[in-house]
């Protein structure tokens, strides 16, 4: 994984922890939005992943009966002990654990969703086609944005269709500088 991404991953995992301290919904929407960036350029899994986990809790803390409910406090604790291992896995270059700790998150999710209906799964899907959506706006095919969150072209293009996608948001480009940047990093040995 890039140093930049990761070091950038690291930081939006401490401000999620902050946002999520402060319940700060605004923050946690903004978070997710600056990870596409990284997802975008560089079409890294991490990023991908943390960008959905992020945007999915801004929507189940949107949600005050869930907030409220009896088993929200053991799933705010475990929360930020597995975001906590994400950052850890990240900062020792471990993946591995990176990876695993964002899934504890999501089946800590499915956990909550079981005991509270339906919401969380759809909250993490409709993450996956928003975001999806996202990364097609920053010039990521369709078929590969689909590819890159694991979710079927057909829902992805099946949302896109019913949404306005500005062309204007897909033609805007990096600096001068930032492409150069990109460039020397594909080609580093």
């Amino acid at each position: 994984m890039n140093d930049l991404i990761k070091k950038d991953i690291i930081n939006l995992i401490n401000e999620a922890l902050s946002a999520i301290s402060k319940k700060d919904i605004t923050l946690l929407k903004e978070i997710s939005d600056h990870t596409i960036h990284n997802s975008a350029t560089s079409q890294d899994d991490a990023s991908i992943s943390i960008a959905v986990v992020v945007y999915s809790l801004y929507k189940i803390f949107n949600n005050p009966s869930l907030t409220h409910s009896k088993k929200w406090e053991r799933f705010s604790k475990d929360l930020v002990l597995y975001l906590g291992k994400a950052k850890e896995g990240l900062e020792r270059d471990d993946l591995s654990k990176y990876n695993s700790s964002i899934s504890l998150i999501l089946k800590s999710m499915s956990k909550i969703e079981s005991q509270l209906g339906q919401y969380i799964f759809s909250v993490i899907n409709s993450a996956k086609v928003k975001k999806g959506t996202k990364l097609y706006e920053h010039g990521i095919s369709a078929s590969r944005a689909a590819q890159i969150l694991g979710i079927s072209s057909w829902d992805l293009m099946s949302y896109m269709g019913n949404v306005s996608i500005p062309e204007t948001e897909r033609i805007l480009t990096k600096k001068t500088k930032e492409r150069l940047e990109s460039a020397r990093r594909l080609f580093e040995i």
